[in-house]
Order: C-alpha cells, then structure tokens, then sequence
C-alpha cells in the first residue's frame, strides 16, 4: 500500500531521560527520616521500613512533573514508560507522534530507495567475487 498523508504517522523519539532518583523518600521528605533507618517510627508517626522495597513503589508526583515538563518542552506530545526489573528505576521517552507531510512521506520513500540500491550495489559486489572465484576453479580444473 503507497503511503499517504491520510494514512501514516510519524514516531521520533526526541528526548530520553532515566529516573533512578524517581522515587520519593517521603519519610525524608516529609518528616527527616532515612530510609535506611531501623526505626519504624518518629516523633508517634508509624513509618514504613524502606529498607526492603515494597511491591510497589511510590515517587514524587513533583519530581515526575518536572520530567514529563522537560519532555513536553524538547517538543513530545506521547510518553513511552521502560521500567527496570532490576532495581526501581523508569526510562522515560518523549515522542514525538503526527501525521505526516507529503514532505516527510517522500523524504522517507527516497531513504528506502537509497538504502535498497546501496544493498543491491553490495549484492552485485558479492556476486562478482563469487563469479571469479567460480571461473579460477573451472580454469584449474582445465588443466
């Protein structure tokens, strides 16, 4: 099917930004508390052991703020979430999703020809080294 400005969308990632900071310690942020600490509790507020990481995990609703602002700002208008299984941590992609232009549909259809050319040129270089390679074992086994 040829492309069209009515059928195809164009998906650049502009900006990527990882967030092992994401996470919020909000026994630190709220009332001075490490999240190491043993204590489970300060001042008669029960705290909860960040020592061992919960099933899930909670971050700052600023901090992820200022990421999806940054994002907005570099021109993104959809977000792609990767989270680590490893250890908590998010990477964060901003892309940029539109229809296309006429322009861009031709920019692209003039790329595939380019690069489908320079991988016929490579074939036709293969197939040459093999052609010689064919006739120096026909002419020894002439002789």
């Amino acid at each position: 099917m040829k492309r069209t400005v009515n059928n195809t969308l164009v998906s650049e990632v502009k900006k990527q930004i990882s967030s092992p900071d994401l996470y919020s310690d909000y026994e630190f942020d709220l009332l001075g508390k490490d999240r190491y600490e043993d204590a489970y509790e300060k001042d008669g507020v029960q705290l909860i052991n960040k020592g061992e990481y919960p099933e899930q995990y909670s971050f700052s609703i600023i901090k992820l703020r200022k990421i999806l602002n940054i994002l907005e700002e570099n021109g993104c208008n959809y977000l792609s979430i990767d989270y680590n299984g490893d250890h908590p941590d998010y990477t964060f992609y901003g892309v940029d999703i539109h229809v296309a232009t006429q322009s861009e549909i031709d920019e692209k259809d003039e790329k595939e020809k380019q690069f489908q050319l320079s991988e016929i040129n490579k074939s036709l270089v293969r197939l040459e080294k093999e052609k010689e390679r064919i006739l120096k074992i026909a002419e020894n086994l002439k002789k």
